[in-house]
């Protein structure tokens, strides 16, 4: 759902938003549901991609230099597990590590036992806590772009200015060896 969110708000969709707590969340209030997909019209969507919301390789090399330099202009968000920040590849990254100078929060860790998101002082606690500030860029990845376009939707929901997705994340960085891991 947040790959989705973040590609139709990317794409200039000014009316995406996510579930919170998903289907569950939906059948649990017993809201309808059906067997069969709706028949719909077609719309008159045009897509006019927001470049302002996307990273591209060549910035984030640029940001991981500055970080290694001790200068980092934002925060790098690894949104992926504690084992995989610590150089696990279990979705078929070609190495493993993490980005220089990335801060490691899981995203999962911003839902309740019910998949829902944390109360919103939590959340921001949360994210204070590893450095994740809203008057700072942010720039969450994790392995192909899918959680972390959640953390993104989380961010920006939460009022944070300054976003950009990496949605390369590292699939893209870990396939060039010349890149840096730590």
């Amino acid at each position: 759902a947040g790959r989705l969110w973040w590609t139709l708000s990317y794409l200039g969709h000014d009316a995406t938003y996510i579930l919170d707590g998903g289907l569950a969340a939906w059948e649990a209030a017993s809201l309808p549901t059906a067997a069969s997909p709706a028949v719909v019209e077609a719309g008159d969507f045009t897509a006019r991609p927001d470049p302002g919301q996307r990273i591209q390789l060549a910035s984030v090399d640029r940001l991981v230099a500055s970080c290694q330099q001790g200068a980092c202009g934002a925060v790098l968000w690894d949104t992926r597990e504690p084992r995989e920040y610590d150089g696990a590849t279990p979705y078929g990254e070609a190495r493993g590590g993490h980005l220089p100078g990335a801060v490691s929060l899981h995203y999962a860790a911003l839902l309740d036992a019910d998949g829902r998101l944390r109360p919103e002082p939590e959340l921001r606690q949360l994210l204070q806590a590893v450095g994740i500030v809203p008057d700072q860029q942010v720039v969450p990845y994790c392995t192909g772009g899918v959680r972390s376009a959640f953390a993104t939707a989380v961010l920006v929901e939460l009022g944070y200015g300054q976003v950009t997705h990496y949605d390369g994340s590292m699939w893209e960085w870990a396939a060039d060896p010349q890149r840096p891991l730590e």
